[in-house]
C-alpha cells in the first residue's frame, strides 16, 4: 500500500479539491484509491472535507480557530483506522488531504513520520512508499491569494511589503517539503502537480482556470477523464481589493504586535494572552467574518432572510463580549430592509456603525 499525502499548499485549490475527493469516493475507490470520510470543516456556507484535525492536534493548535471539531483520534490510531479500512476495500492508495503539512517543520515531520511507523506496527503491514503531493500554481497569483488570506487573520503589512514575504514563505515551504525525503526518511518522495493551473494575464485581474482531469490523472491513469469536463467549485470567496485595505487598516490598529509574527494560528484561549488580546482577537475573527459575508451578500442578499442577520449578529456579540451595542440590532435590521430595497447597501459600513472593534 502507498500512502498519498496531499499537502496543498494552501491557496493551490485544497479546500475544492478536497470536496472533490469527498464527492466522488466511491470513483476513487473504484480506481483502488481510499480517501477517508474527515472531519467537516465550515468553510462560509459550505462544509468541507478534511483531515486537518489529527493534524491540529500534533501540532499543538487551536481547534477553534478552524471551526472544526476535535479528531478524538491521535495521528497514529487515525491512520491505522484509515489503513485498515482502505485494505477493507481492496485499495492499494491511501489519500490524505491536509494543507496544514505545509506549515510543518522538519520536527513536526518527525512525529508525523513516528505516527506513520506505529500505526504500520498495529497494522502489520507497511507502506511501500510515502508519496507527497504538492500542487504548483502561479507565484504572483498564489502569493497575491496568501497574503489576502493572511490579511483575513490580522496580519497588517502593506501589500507591497506583505505579498513578497508571502513568495518567499512559499518558496522556502516548497524547498522544505522537498527535501523530506532526505530529512525524514527515504520512503518520502516528492511529487510536484504541475499543470492543474491555467492562466490568462490579459485580464485584470488575471484569470485562473483549474483542469480537475489533470489532478486526477496523477492519482490514476484514466482517472481524469472522467473528471475531463468537471469545473473546481470556488470553495473560498476572493475578496476585492478595497476590502483587502479596510481590513489592513483595521488589523494596523487593532491586532496585538507581538502575535503578527504567530498568525494566522492565534489561540484565542492562550492563557498567555492578556483580556484585552483576547479581546482583539475576537474583534479581528468577528469582522474578518463579518466583512467576508458582506461580499458573499452582494450576489445572494435577495436570498437572505434578515431574521437570520439579526440571530447571526446576536450570535456574534456574544461570542465578541460585545453586549453594549446589543440594542442597535433592532436600528441595523430596519436600515438592511431599507438599503436591500435599493439594492446598494454594504455590510461593512453598518458593522463600522456597531462599533465591534472600539
Amino acid at each position: 500500500m502507498k500512502l498519498l499525502l496531499h499537502v496543498g499548499p494552501p491557496k493551490t485549490g485544497t479546500t475544492s479539491l478536497q470536496h472533490a475527493f469527498d464527492e466522488n469516493r466511491q470513483i476513487l475507490i473504484d480506481h483502488g484509491i481510499y480517501y477517508p470520510q474527515g472531519a467537516k470543516q465550515l468553510v462560509g456556507r459550505v462544509f468541507a472535507p478534511i483531515h486537518h484535525g489529527v493534524f491540529i492536534d500534533l501540532k499543538g493548535w487551536d481547534y477553534a480557530y478552524f471551526n472544526i471539531d476535535s479528531d478524538q483520534r491521535s495521528w497514529s490510531r487515525a491512520l491505522h483506522e484509515w489503513m485498515l479500512e482502505a485494505r477493507e476495500h481492496s485499495c492499494p492508495f491511501l489519500l490524505i488531504s491536509s494543507e496544514l503539512l505545509s506549515y510543518f517543520d522538519d520536527q513536526d515531520w518527525a512525529a508525523v513520520w513516528q505516527g506513520i511507523l506505529e500505526a504500520e506496527g498495529r497494522s502489520e503491514f507497511s507502506f511501500e512508499e510515502v508519496v507527497l503531493l504538492y500542487t504548483e500554481r502561479d507565484i504572483e497569483l498564489q502569493a497575491e491569494s496568501q497574503y489576502a488570506e493572511h490579511v483575513k487573520h490580522g496580519f497588517w503589512e502593506h501589500p507591497d511589503v506583505g505579498i513578497p514575504l508571502m513568495a518567499d514563505s512559499i518558496n522556502s515551504g516548497r524547498h522544505r517539503i522537498e527535501s523530506l525525503s532526505s530529512n525524514v526518511d527515504q520512503r518520502f518522495r516528492f511529487q510536484l502537480i504541475s499543470g492543474f493551473f491555467t492562466y490568462s494575464r490579459e485580464n485584470d485581474p488575471p484569470s485562473e482556470v483549474a483542469d480537475l482531469s489533470k489532478w486526477f490523472d496523477v492519482l490514476s491513469n484514466g482517472l481524469g477523464a472522467i473528471f475531463s469536463n468537471a469545473s473546481l467549485p470556488k470553495m473560498n470567496a476572493r475578496l476585492p481589493k478595497q476590502a483587502i485595505q479596510e481590513l489592513v487598516d483595521f488589523n494596523r490598529v487593532n491586532t496585538p504586535q507581538r502575535l503578527t509574527s504567530s498568525l494566522p494560528f492565534a489561540d484565542l484561549n492562550d492563557d498567555a494572552l492578556s483580556q484585552e488580546e483576547q479581546q482583539a482577537l475576537r474583534r479581528l475573527h468577528l469582522f474578518r467574518h463579518e466583512l467576508s459575508l458582506s461580499y458573499e451578500l452582494r450576489e445572494k442578499v435577495y436570498q437572505l432572510e434578515l431574521e437570520s442577520i439579526e440571530a447571526k449578529a446576536n450570535k456574534a456579540i456574544a461570542d465578541a463580549e460585545l453586549l453594549a451595542v446589543e440594542h442597535q440590532l433592532n436600528e441595523v435590521t430596519q436600515e438592511l430592509v431599507a438599503m436591500k430595497q435599493t439594492r446598494g447597501w454594504r455590510l461593512v459600513e453598518l458593522l463600522r456603525r456597531l462599533r465591534f472593534w472600539t
